[in-house]
């Protein structure tokens, strides 16, 4: 259900229709691929469909970072991740969105290790490589003192008004920063329980096809 919030902040998008985008699940739906893979490299009997209330890896499979970032590393490598595209109606979705006057870029920002950003970047340019203008990260590198995404956003000189993002405590954090922002939640396990505890301008949706539909009746 659309709020009265969200409402307001989608009639705006007719003077602002930029946009920032999540990397791993909105657009390469990776998860199920990582997680099948660290399950496969440490022999963890953990299944995905255990994997319901939060991201942390680590956490999870009750591995170091030292061993989560060695499992990075050769899942990136991996012909599993080589195999990965770009949705499809994700990108004809941006892509419809890119050809308002009043969106002016279309973002992406990861959470990345500096050594891992190659894994971004190779698949854009491989499926997408006029679409997105700008690609940031805030884990490792130069973002490394930056502890989530709203705060990357707030640092910066740029204004969204739609944000897409699968992570519910992300959505949250920035929903409560930034207002006038459409943000919409892929629906996922892992934030199921926004149904129940959903910031006014956070909407949970099937997949892009209704994020295409609901932006489309707005961008005038």
């Amino acid at each position: 259900m659309i709020t009265e919030p969200f409402k307001r902040n989608l009639s705006y998008l007719s003077e602002c229709s930029n946009v920032l985008c999540d990397f791993d699940e909105p657009l390469i739906k990776s998860i199920e691929t990582f997680f099948n893979f660290i399950v496969k490299t440490t022999g963890s009997k953990r299944t995905y469909e255990e994997f319901d209330t939060y991201m942390d890896f680590e956490k999870f499979f009750g591995i170091s970072k030292k061993e989560f970032f060695l499992i990075e590393t050769e899942y990136f490598l991996s012909e599993k991740y080589q195999a990965l595209t770009l949705d499809q109606e994700a990108l004809a979705v941006l892509a419809y969105i890119k050809t308002h006057p009043k969106c002016n870029y279309i973002d992406i920002l990861s959470a990345r290790h500096v050594d891992h950003y190659h894994a971004t970047h190779t698949k854009i340019v491989q499926y997408a490589p006029a679409l997105f203008n700008d690609v940031s990260h805030i884990r490792g590198g130069d973002y490394k003192d930056i502890k989530c995404k709203s705060e990357y956003v707030a640092m910066g000189n740029k204004k969204y008004s739609i944000f897409v993002e699968d992570s519910g405590q992300t959505a949250t954090a920035m929903a409560l920063k930034f207002t006038g922002m459409c943000i919409f939640v892929p629906k996922r396990r892992w934030n199921k329980y926004l149904e129940t505890d959903l910031p006014s301008n956070v909407m949970r949706v099937d997949g892009w096809q209704e994020i295409g539909d609901i932006v489309s009746r707005h961008l005038l």
